[in-house]
């Protein structure tokens, strides 16, 4: 479904019966993303989506004179200027991945999504660059047989609700606008706690302040002198991040060089 390889990104799309591929690349002299897109595709569209992908539309200098003030993150803000929320280019395809990449790592959660995108989704005529197929629409993956991909029980159940709720229009991400209407309405799908919750409205839905208090590695970099704080501690610092907490989290998640424990995110 997507690729990154020498500072390109690439992915499939659908976009009104057609399927096709874009590029993203990184023009650093002009400080600009070059966009190259199959043809005959809608670019106005795909312009919408790359700028969600890459947070083009974030305030950059306000965000940045906001979070500099707080004592904890005055330094990370001059290490890592300029700092963004990766987006999504699917709501709907990240929430699945959300759901696939709980409580294991990075790369066996790639592996999981890419058997997932090969047995239900659809093929792409004359692929290029390694990508082959679509990732699966919510009606298909409402029904699908999810058995044999190495998926837990609890985790085909936590995709199939996810996939019938937008397939019938129950959850539409599109109207998720306000963060704590977010929260509760995705709280209420099987196996989505608050931590994928969260991610979701920081990743899929470009709420900037949506914050995991709960991921262990946020709890480890806030810690100030080492240690780990806990989810209620870090949750009561977060809010002198506010209206920016996702950056703040963007920030501590980069500076993080301690151990990492070979799993992602964490249980919902």
């Amino acid at each position: 479904m997507e690729s990154v390889s020498k500072g390109a990104y690439g992915r499939t799309f659908e976009q009104a019966g057609a399927c096709g591929t874009v590029t993203v690349t990184h023009h650093s002299e002009a400080a600009w993303l070059l966009v190259r897109a199959s043809p005959a595709c809608d670019l106005s569209r795909i312009e919408r989506r790359v700028r969600r992908l890459f947070d083009l539309d974030a305030d950059s200098e306000a965000i940045e004179r906001s979070l500099a003030q707080d004592p904890l993150l005055a330094r990370l803000v001059q290490q890592f200027p300029g700092i963004r929320v990766p987006g999504a280019w699917d709501p709907f395809e990240t929430a699945v991945r959300a759901v696939i990449g709980q409580v294991v790592s990075v790369k066996a959660a790639t592996t999981l999504t890419g058997r997932l995108a090969t047995r239900q989704g659809e093929p792409l005529a004359g692929w290029v660059g390694g990508l082959t197929h679509l990732f699966p629409t919510p009606e298909r993956l409402a029904q699908a047989d999810l058995s044999g991909l190495g998926l837990s029980n609890q985790k085909i159940g936590s995709i199939r609700a996810l996939a019938g709720a937008v397939a019938t229009g129950e959850l539409r991400f599109t109207e998720l606008t306000d963060l704590d209407e977010a929260l509760e309405r995705l709280q209420a799908l099987p196996g989505v706690g608050p931590w994928t919750a969260n991610y979701l409205a920081m990743r899929a839905l470009g709420l900037g302040d949506a914050f995991p208090a709960g991921d262990l590695i946020l709890r480890r970099a806030a810690a100030a002198g080492g240690g780990t704080l806990s989810e209620r501690e870090l949750y009561a610092i977060s809010q002198r991040w506010r209206p920016y907490r996702g950056y703040a989290a963007m920030l501590l998640w980069a500076s993080y060089s301690g151990p990492v424990a070979n799993r992602r995110g964490a249980v919902g």
